[in-house]
């Protein structure tokens, strides 16, 4: 779940941030955030692996992507899925 999930606001940029973190996890086989821990904490320290440390043949970009969709303020997300959407085709 979003950051801000833990103090109980829902928004659409929350459904970016379970996006995010399914992209990664499709791509990876591993889940961006470890399951021990303040999961908080992780996810506003931006805890997780590059992609590409993982995958290093993903096309250039993709690192920032991840950090958008994922991005701890809701605010600085992809605006909607088709925002999302684009940039994933434009890699």
């Amino acid at each position: 779940m979003a950051p801000e999930q833990f103090g109980g606001i829902v928004k659409k940029e929350s459904d970016i941030f379970a996006l995010g973190v399914c992209l990664y996890e499709t791509l990876t086989g591993v889940r961006p955030y470890l399951d021990d821990g303040d999961l908080l904490k992780q996810k506003l320290d931006r805890d997780y692996r590059d992609i590409t440390a993982v995958l290093p043949w993903l096309p250039a970009g993709t690192d920032k992507l991840m950090d958008r969709a994922l991005e701890p303020e809701p605010s600085q997300r992809f605006a909607d899925a088709l925002e999302l959407y684009e940039a994933l085709n434009k890699l």
